[in-house]
């Protein structure tokens, strides 16, 4: 099922994203952003080291833009 639904997460993450740097996103929308966040990230990382070009395929898009903004919060 978690493999089924990991086509879903590279369209997902984009959006995910757009919203959470919404300036009309409050604190608590922020939080359920980043708890989809979270669940997405769980249903492609039973594929780490077992099918990289999954997690590629999925991450690649918008995970270095994650990763500079809570660069940027801490």
């Amino acid at each position: 099922a978690m493999k089924q639904f990991s086509e879903f997460v590279p369209k997902i993450l984009p959006n995910l994203f757009s919203a959470f740097t919404n300036d009309e996103v409050d604190a608590h929308g922020r939080e359920l952003v980043l708890e989809t966040l979270y669940l997405c990230l769980r249903t492609v990382s039973w594929a780490d080291g077992i099918d990289n070009e999954l997690v590629d395929n999925c991450l690649s898009e918008t995970f270095n833009s994650w990763m500079a903004l809570f660069l940027q919060i801490i």
